[in-house]
């Protein structure tokens, strides 16, 4: 899909290397530090936050849906502390904090095998855009999920 930017877009200059044509070239599209070009349009990178009740249980979930190309990577928060509501009864819980990084694409086969593999009865699965990111991290996080 092409795009017009609007009669106000600024061409954005100052982040293309010197050696790359700059004709026409508008806030749509980004450069990385490799030169090569990243398109906003492509799918968005998420951040997937999940707690569980104990970190193995974290790293057991992360490695499956890392394995199934789901997630590029994860990160294990090993001790938090969560205070909820919970059947009409304040709780205070130590858990561990799972990261994962995907793309939009495979945001609903991750959300939905997430929910399958977790022990909770209603596990937090919340989704974060990631407004910013290298192009290098980008593209390695597209390429890591089948779905992209």
């Amino acid at each position: 899909m092409r795009t017009t930017p609007s009669a106000s877009a600024k061409p954005i200059r100052k982040l293309i290397p010197p050696s790359l044509p700059t004709s026409r070239l508008y806030a749509l599209q980004l450069y990385g530090a490799s030169g090569r070009t990243y398109n906003r349009a492509m799918s968005t990178l998420l951040e997937v936050h999940t707690t569980f009740a104990t970190p193995a249980d974290a790293v057991r979930v992360a490695r499956v849906l890392i394995t199934e190309q789901l997630a590029a990577c994860a990160q294990v928060i090993p001790e938090i502390t969560s205070i909820y509501t919970w059947e009409d009864e304040l709780k205070q819980e130590t858990e561990a904090l799972l990261y994962l990084k995907t793309t939009e694409s495979s945001w609903v086969a991750l959300r939905d095998r997430l929910a399958e593999l977790h022990p909770y009865d209603t596990p937090e699965i919340i989704a974060l855009p990631t407004s910013h990111a290298s192009f290098e991290y980008a593209t390695w996080v597209r390429d890591c999920c089948r779905i992209s």
